[in-house]
């Protein structure tokens, strides 16, 4: 949620939609208004520089940076609930655990590392609703503490490398998740 990400005034101004703006537009405007607010020279930051920046209160001790794949599937109560092809997701949430509990399966039971994650790989690819990972098999990009959504943060990091989580739950669907490094 976006309260996690910024301080509580902050997230208000992004809560608030300016009149006649659909909500995307309206994030748009609120993020560069909340740069510009913040930012002295003017000059706001691109949304995606304000989305790498830690939540509040993450710590930062000892600095980790990990790197992981994941399979995400969106169900119909899911924040942005459309599909890769942003085709609306018509699912429900009952469906998306079942799927992601299978794909999950499919993986742990292959015990070589690489292969395993060659598995995650081809399922990313063929079924994964995340717009951003799917097209590279589920691979996110190495990350820090405090970037990603809380729920998924605390499971990637608490996995060894090689391993896969059980099903996770965050507003933006159901994932499996394994440790790459």
């Amino acid at each position: 949620p976006v309260d996690e990400q910024v301080p509580a005034k902050e997230a208000t101004a992004l809560n608030s939609r300016p009149k006649g703006l659909n909500a995307e537009a309206s994030t748009v405007v609120s993020v560069k208004r909340l740069a510009s607010d913040n930012d002295a020279s003017g000059s706001a930051p691109e949304p995606a520089q304000l989305a790498k920046k830690p939540r509040v209160g993450a710590s930062q001790e000892g600095v980790e940076v990990i790197q992981c794949s994941h399979i995400v599937l969106k169900h119909s109560l899911c924040q942005n609930a459309v599909d890769r092809d942003k085709l609306p997701v018509t699912r429900n949430k009952q469906v998306a655990l079942a799927m992601i509990a299978d794909f999950r399966q499919q993986v742990v039971e292959i015990e070589e590392p690489d292969a395993r994650l060659g598995k995650l790989s081809q399922l990313a690819k063929a079924h994964s609703d995340c717009g951003a990972s799917w097209k590279l098999g589920g691979k996110l990009p190495p990350v820090r503490r405090g970037v990603l959504n809380e729920a998924f943060e605390d499971t990637a990091f608490a996995l060894s490398v090689g391993e896969v989580s059980k099903p996770v739950e965050t507003e933006m669907g159901i994932h499996v998740i394994m440790r790459v490094s």
